[in-house]
C-alpha cells in the first residue's frame, strides 16, 4: 500500500508567490447574452462585454469554445444543443457562458443502439404538439467533423461501422431535439492492441513551476506525440491560492494511486499508477516535454499490453452514457474505471506569462469523476485470454462535478489495468472517447523485419 501524506510538505520548496486572488476594485470582464436560450432555426441572441460597469463590447472579441469568433457579436444555429461563449478585453478573457438552442420538435427514435451490420434499423418519428408530423419533416445527420448537416432520404437509419451517429429533425423553421444512436461491436480483429500510457499530473493554479509541466504537456500534445493520454488531478490550493478545480474526493482517491512517497511537491506527475513518477519542473519547456516523452516510452515497455476496448459515449436527456467491450488478450487479474474529464475550464495560471505560446489559463483533461469511486482501479474484469466483457456506465450530469456546467465540454478515459504481482495494479492501457463519439478497437503495428 502506498503512503500518501494529504500535506503538501515539499511545497515549500518552490518559488512563493502573492496570492492571485482578485484585489479590491480590480475590474473583470463579463459577456452577457441577450438570452440564455433561443429557439433553433429562428432566433438570433446578441452579446455585450462589460469591463466593470464600462460597456467595451465594440472593443472586445467573443469567441465560441472552439475559437471561432463572432465578429459580429451575434449568433444562431439551426441544430438544437448548448454552445459555450468567452470574451477578450485588453488580454483578459470572462468566464465562459452557456446559451442553448431549444428545440420545438420532438424527435423519437424506438431504440438508441443498433449493431453495425447493416441490418439493424432504428426507426424515427417526429411530433409536435402530441401529433405525428414526420411525413411533413426532414431527418439530418450532423457530422462528426461539425461540417454541414446532411438531409436523410427517410427516416430509418442503418449501418455498417461502428460509431455514434447524432440526428435532429425539422419542420419549416422549427428544429427537433437531437438523438445520439450507437453502433456498437463486438469482436475485435486482432489481440495484439494498440498500448498508451496513462499520465496523471498533481496540479494547481497557485502553483507557478506548473506552468512549465502544464505547458510541456500541451507542447507534447500539440506536436502529435500519441503515446499516452495526459490527465489533470488538482489539489487544494498553494501560496494562498485557492484551486476551483479541486476535489477532496476524487484528489484522494487518485492521488494515492499516483504518489510514490509520504511527501510531495507540485508540479506531481506519475505514470500507469507505477514507480515511474516526475516531481517539479525547471524552466525549458521543450527539454520538460522530451523528458516526459522518454518517461512515457519506459512506462509503456514497462509491461506487455494484453488489453484493448471500444468505447462509445453519448449524452440523451441530461445523462452521459459510456459503453466499452473490455477484450482480454492474456489470462490475469484485471480491473476497469471510466474516467470523466472537462475541457476548457479557464482559471488564473501562476506564472502563465513565463509561457507565452501555451494557453495555461486553460485547463484541459481535468478529472472530474470515476465510475467506480471506492476502487481507483475500478470493477473486476471476469473474463480469460481472448474473452470480452461489455461494460456500461451512466452519470447523470448533476453529478458529474463539472466546472463549466456543459457537457460539450467533457471526454471519457476507459483505463484497464492488471496485477502485476508484488507491484499490485498497474495500468495496461487506457482508451479515449469523445462525447457522442466512438472509439474502436486500436491494434499495435506489426513490427517488420
Amino acid at each position: 500500500m502506498k503512503i500518501f501524506n494529504y500535506i503538501l510538505t515539499a511545497v515549500l520548496a518552490i518559488t512563493m508567490i502573492a496570492s492571485c486572488e482578485t484585489a479590491p476594485g480590480v475590474k473583470n470582464v463579463t459577456l452577457l447574452p441577450s438570452s440564455n436560450s433561443f429557439n433553433a432555426g429562428i432566433d438570433t441572441i446578441s452579446f455585450t462585454v462589460q469591463y466593470g460597469e464600462e460597456d467595451v463590447t465594440a472593443d472586445a472579441q467573443v469567441f465560441t469554445t472552439d475559437n471561432a469568433e463572432l465578429t459580429d457579436k451575434k449568433f444562431s444555429s439551426s441544430i438544437p444543443g448548448n454552445y459555450n461563449f468567452y470574451a477578450i478585453y485588453n488580454d483578459m478573457a470572462s468566464v465562459e457562458v452557456t446559451v442553448t438552442a431549444l428545440g420545438n420538435l420532438e424527435l423519437i427514435a424506438d431504440k438508441t443502439t443498433i449493431t453495425p451490420d447493416g441490418s439493424d434499423v432504428v426507426t424515427f418519428t417526429v411530433m409536435q404538439d402530441g401529433i405525428d408530423v414526420t411525413s411533413e419533416s426532414t431527418l439530418y445527420l450532423i457530422p462528426e467533423d461539425g461540417g454541414e448537416p446532411i438531409a436523410q432520404d427517410g427516416f430509418t437509419f442503418s449501418t455498417t461501422e461502428e460509431g455514434s451517429y447524432k440526428f435532429y429533425a425539422t419542420k419549416g423553421s422549427a428544429s427537433s431535439n437531437t438523438v445520439t444512436i450507437n453502433a456498437f461491436g463486438d469482436a475485435p480483429e486482432s489481440w495484439s492492441f494498440r498500448k498508451r500510457a496513462f499520465l496523471v499530473e498533481i496540479t494547481t493554479t497557485g502553483c507557478p513551476p506548473c506552468a512549465y509541466m502544464k505547458a510541456a504537456v500541451k507542447h507534447l500534445e500539440q506536436s502529435g506525440w500519441d503515446e499516452g493520454y495526459a490527465a489533470e488531478l488538482h489539489t487544494t490550493g498553494v501560496n494562498g491560492v485557492k484551486d476551483p478545480m479541486y476535489d477532496a474526493l476524487i484528489f484522494n482517491l487518485v492521488g494515492q494511486a499516483v504518489v510514490q512517497a509520504s511527501s510531495f511537491g507540485v508540479p506531481y506527475l506519475g505514470w500507469n499508477f507505477s514507480d515511474i513518477v516526475a516531481e517539479g519542473a525547471g524552466s525549458n519547456v521543450s527539454y520538460i516535454a522530451s523528458q516526459l516523452s522518454q518517461k512515457t516510452d519506459t512506462a509503456n515497455e514497462a509491461y506487455e499490453c494484453t488489453s484493448g476496448a471500444s468505447v462509445i459515449c453519448s449524452e440523451s436527456n441530461g445523462k452521459l452514457n459510456v459503453s466499452a467491450n473490455v477484450a482480454i488478450a492474456e489470462d490475469g487479474n484485471y480491473k476497469v474505471n471510466c474516467y470523466i474529464l472537462e475541457d476548457n475550464i479557464r482559471q488564473n495560471q501562476a506564472n502563465a506569462s513565463a509561457v507565452p505560446d501555451y494557453d495555461v489559463n486553460n485547463h484541459m483533461n481535468v478529472i472530474r469523476t470515476l465510475a467506480n469511486t471506492n476502487d481507483v482501479f475500478g470493477d473486476p474484469v471476469t473474463v480469460g485470454a481472448n474473452g470480452i466483457e461489455s461494460f456500461t456506465w451512466t452519470f447523470e450530469s448533476s453529478d458529474l462535478n463539472l466546472i463549466n456546467n456543459d457537457l460539450e465540454n467533457v471526454h471519457v478515459y476507459v483505463v484497464i489495468s492488471k496485477e502485476e504481482g508484488v507491484d499490485g495494479y498497474i495500468v495496461n492501457n487506457v482508451v479515449k472517447c469523445a462525447l457522442n463519439g466512438s472509439t474502436p478497437y486500436e491494434y499495435a503495428e506489426l513490427e517488420t523485419i
